[in-house]
């Protein structure tokens, strides 16, 4: 069995990912196979594509579909994927992905029932999605855990949600082990990035929570991934308006022309509302 530490000195591949990878945790995408199978002496792409491609490619694009809804806070719409979920669920045989949809119907139960403002219950439904994959969590025990993607997710919405029922101390140390967790290229790290920054926010502490607006705005560039900026962009010119910086208001005009962009319709208006009850600002 070849070393963690031998295949990130070959491949450059994170010693994190390695784990998160050894422990079933993630997925690894095809240009981390092409830079593995060399070392395996295996063809893992065509591996993959092989038994998992079809498979793989739906619930991607259900999650997707997902995360975009839950950006443009369309919780209205999402009964229809929850539905795609369940009869993607009937048509397939491999585990991995049944326990995977399965926690994925349950992390969207909790979403709607936060998005009604029933956070005791949204709380309670986060946490039954989160043991299906890490049986022995609390609230209290889970700085040893290595997680998914999907792990990290959840995670974050009870952190969020602890914010509405305990205050900012105890999600702002959920939040910070999500953003320890994920490589700062990955998709959720922007949303980790963001989270933070509203907390920081909440604390009136605008000097951190620009930090973490400009580093989730840096992670969504790199990654080359902007459908999260609009709120990064509108949270980094609230920052720097409290502070009083002089480019606050072309954040503000950037983060809804970024709305614009990719159809986020409904976060457009709410930044438009935001705008004018807490800075006295009209935009268009």
């Amino acid at each position: 069995m070849l070393h963690k530490d031998y295949i990130a000195d070959k491949t450059g591949i994170s010693i994190k990912t390695i784990v998160r990878l050894e422990n079933g945790k993630c997925l690894p995408n095809l240009d981390t196979l092409e830079l593995l199978s060399p070392l395996y002496k295996t063809d893992l792409v065509s591996l993959l594509v092989e038994c998992h491609f079809d498979d793989y490619y739906t619930f991607t694009s259900i999650t997707n579909e997902i995360e975009n809804k839950i950006d443009n806070r369309e919780f209205d719409k999402l009964e229809s994927s929850l539905n795609l979920l369940k009869e993607f669920s009937c048509s397939i045989s491999n585990e991995y992905y049944k326990t995977s949809i399965s926690q994925q119907i349950i992390f969207i139960n909790g979403i709607l029932e936060y998005s009604r403002k029933e956070y005791r219950l949204a709380l309670d439904t986060y946490i039954k999605a989160f043991r299906l994959t890490e049986p022995d969590f609390t609230l209290e025990e889970y700085s040893g855990c290595i997680l998914s993607d999907a792990e990290v997710r959840i995670l974050m919405n009870i952190g969020f949600t602890l914010d509405k029922l305990e205050g900012a101390k105890k999600s702002l140390d959920i939040m910070l082990f999500c953003k320890d967790s994920l490589e700062n290229n990955s998709a959720m790290y922007p949303k980790i990035c963001h989270n933070i920054a509203v907390i920081y926010s909440k604390m009136e502490n605008y000097s951190k929570s620009l930090e973490y607006y400009n580093e989730g705005i840096d992670s969504c560039r790199k990654s080359r991934n902007p459908l999260g900026m609009g709120l990064l962009y509108y949270g980094k010119g609230y920052s720097e308006y409290k502070l009083g910086l002089d480019n606050y208001l072309h954040s503000f005009n950037t983060s809804i022309t970024l709305c614009k962009a990719f159809g986020h319709d409904a976060v457009k208006e709410i930044i438009i509302s935001k705008c004018k009850e807490h800075c006295g600002i009209i935009l268009d």
